[in-house]
């Protein structure tokens, strides 16, 4: 199975890619406050990894991201 999750907001600067699966992780956006608690994208991960699967964040040029969740296939 594979998800595929297109966000349209301003995107995450390189030097942040690294706190947004951390718990907590909150990323700046320029000093301006955002809401959040910086769990969903930790909550989103940790399930997907649970059931044997990877979610990855794609960059795009320009604002916005990707977002893949994909599992690996069963066997019988």
């Amino acid at each position: 199975m594979r998800v595929d999750v297109r966000d349209r907001g301003p995107g995450i600067a390189q030097d942040d890619q690294r706190l947004i699966f951390e718990k907590f992780g909150r990323v700046s956006g320029g000093g301006v406050a955002r809401p959040g608690t910086g769990l969903g994208l930790f909550i989103a991960r940790s399930i997907a990894e649970a059931h044997g699967g990877v979610l990855e964040v794609a960059l795009r040029a320009g604002p916005g991201l990707d977002i893949h969740i994909r599992t690996a296939a069963r066997r019988s």
